[in-house]
């Protein structure tokens, strides 16, 4: 994997000047988090399930919404 710093943007749009945009392919690098503040701010994205399980009266199903909670953190980010 190369590191974030040593892949520029303009290097690679430079080289596909002139190229159809289907055909033009970006390091997976370019779709990470910008930084580290998005990266812990995505982990609050989905925390309305944590207050639904505050309010369940019964513990499993409060164990199924916490679990719901961290299946869509874990498998969407």
């Amino acid at each position: 994997m190369v590191p974030r710093d040593e892949v520029g943007l303009w290097s690679i749009l430079k080289h596909c000047i002139g190229k159809e945009l289907s055909k033009i392919t970006f390091p997976v690098i370019f779709n990470e988090p910008l930084s580290f503040l998005q990266r812990m701010t995505e982990l609050f994205h989905y925390t309305h399930y944590l207050n639904i399980a505050d309010q369940c009266d019964d513990n499993v199903e409060r164990m199924e919404v916490c679990l719901l909670y961290f299946l869509f953190d874990y498998y969407l980010h």
